[in-house]
């Protein structure tokens, strides 16, 4: 049987940290937290503090893709390890997703927006068929 990923880190860290986090809340609330760290969480926090907006956006739940924000840090860590310096790769990456370089930037209208329009819209010609229909209550 294949030895799994998370067998090697777990093995790293000391048993005494383990028990101190499992045991959060109780005795006498010393107890300290793991804190799991990834090497893309800097270029994460990065991209979240420039574009504080996608904090706001859906994650949809049900689908295996990540959202926007962790596929821009993966991608700029990809670059970055290729030996791109940092903000060189964080340059292309939003050239390639076609990113505002600032929060403050025109934002694009939303999709709920943008139906609420084609739907007033439909409506409207609608009426108007009916006022220049001929009546038929005679």
């Amino acid at each position: 049987m294949p030895e799994p990923p998370w067998l090697q880190p777990l093995a790293r860290v000391r048993d005494s940290e383990l028990r101190a986090s499992s045991s959060l809340g109780q005795g006498s609330g010393r107890s300290r937290e793991l804190k799991l760290t990834f090497p893309e969480d800097r270029f994460l926090q990065s991209y979240l503090d420039r574009h504080p907006e996608t904090r706001l956006q859906p994650v949809d739940l049900s689908s295996f893709r990540a959202p926007r924000a962790r596929q821009f840090a993966w991608r700029q860590l990809d670059l970055v390890s290729a030996g791109l310096p940092r903000n060189r790769a964080r340059e292309l990456l939003e050239q390639h997703y076609k990113l505002p370089n600032s929060p403050k930037a025109v934002k694009q209208p939303d999709v709920l927006t943008a139906v609420q329009r084609e739907e007033e819209q439909i409506l409207l010609e609608a009426m108007e068929r009916l006022r220049l229909a001929p009546s038929q209550e005679q």
